[in-house]
């Protein structure tokens, strides 16, 4: 199975985002490549026209994903949640306070 790519993209005035080239790449997206759109408790899916898949594929996918990387357990997958929210709130401080150093917010703030 394909790795996982995490990107940010911007959502411009018109509602449009850009898909980074290396996830156009990994999935073979080209020009004109028509995909489906899904939302699903606060995320928004994308997929390739034509792939019939609905939220259990998603999640029955991302599952299978899951245990292959090792995350076997309910607690394995509880310390994997927590350290994706760490990990996204510090990236999002760190877009909010740009002037304070990353290090500052990695010890808590405290020298």
């Amino acid at each position: 199975m394909a790795a996982i790519l995490k990107r940010t993209v911007v959502l411009d005035s018109k509602g449009r985002i850009s898909i980074p080239k290396e996830i156009r790449d990994q999935v073979g997206l080209t020009s004109g490549a028509q995909l489906g759109i899904s939302s699903l408790a606060g995320l928004v899916i994308l997929y390739r026209e034509g792939k019939d898949l609905d939220a259990f594929d998603v999640f029955a996918q991302f599952g299978q994903l899951l245990r292959e990387k090792g995350y076997d357990t309910s607690e394995k997958i509880d310390r994997l949640v927590k350290e994706i929210k760490r990990e996204t709130t510090e990236d999002r401080l760190h877009r909010c306070l740009p002037r304070v150093p990353r290090k500052t917010l990695d010890d808590g703030g405290h020298k």
